[in-house]
């Protein structure tokens, strides 16, 4: 695998309220790294740095060695396709219509879609199974089908690099798992580095390569899951105690608090 995502010593501050600061961080294509940690500890302001939605104040950012400041928006998303939280447009378009918007950053200002950017719309689509949806409205499916729709808008630009701001936010228990299983199989079927967020570590757990736990503006440990991911991490994260159970060789974080218990 080689590297498609390097950040070397970022810092980034909106004043006196938060700073993120000594940020280094690399991500090999087919790896999937999810960054963990509480609200407010700077994950969602990192993945507005790596696509250069924010400018570091330190530091670089570089997608397949080039600096992300120094590409022009449409060479930015021919190599990151950016995945937010959630999304609800104000016309009815179609799923495919959605997904080939991923193609713009493929387009002159004035072209139409060729019968390329449809075939590749249309594969993105299969990629995330969604095929049977492609003309349903997207104000019509579920939640979870419309965050497939949007990484698979992403797929469809080609990038290298996906990052995604929370994707299971918003989602019920069945399609968080559907959502994460997909990233992961994305990842590794089309060599794309994948940076995350996400707040549950069991999910990161199950669902990564690599994770980076965060607590007020720092990466305070990174690693593979098992390694990192444990009651004392979780403790200094979210200031609650927790033990780690296996079941059928899988690890995963058990809180100590019971309903009733105080």
């Amino acid at each position: 695998m080689s590297e498609a995502i390097s950040i070397r010593g970022l810092r980034f501050s909106y004043g006196l309220d938060f700073e993120l600061r000594d940020i280094s961080l690399t991500v090999e294509r087919g790896n999937v790294t999810t960054l963990l940690g509480p609200n407010g500890c700077g994950k969602t302001t990192l993945l507005k740095c790596m696509n250069a939605l924010l400018t570091p104040e330190e530091g670089i950012v570089q997608l397949n060695g080039k600096d992300v400041l120094r590409m022009d928006r449409g060479e930015l998303a021919r190599l990151a396709g950016f995945v937010p939280q959630s999304h609800t447009p104000s016309f009815p378009y179609s799923v495919e219509d959605v997904v080939l918007m991923g193609r713009v950053s493929c387009m002159s200002i004035f072209q139409q879609p060729s019968s390329l950017d449809y075939a590749k719309a249309d594969d993105a689509i299969e990629a995330v199974g969604l095929s049977v949806l492609k003309d349903r409205p997207y104000t019509q499916i579920s939640g979870g089908e419309r965050q497939l729709s949007l990484i698979a808008r992403a797929i469809a630009q080609e990038p290298t690099a996906l990052l995604l701001d929370e994707p299971t936010a918003h989602l019920d228990f069945k399609n968080q798992f559907t959502v994460l299983q997909m990233v992961r199989k994305v990842a590794r079927e089309r060599g794309m580095a994948v940076v995350m967020s996400l707040h549950d570590p069991n999910q990161a757990m199950l669902f990564s390569d690599t994770v980076a736990l965060m607590s007020s503006g720092r990466i305070v440990s990174l690693g593979k899951p098992e390694e990192v991911i444990g009651p004392e991490n979780i403790k200094q994260l979210y200031g609650m105690d927790t033990e780690i159970i296996v079941h059928d060789g899988r690890k995963l974080v058990m809180p100590l608090i019971w309903p009733g218990e105080r």
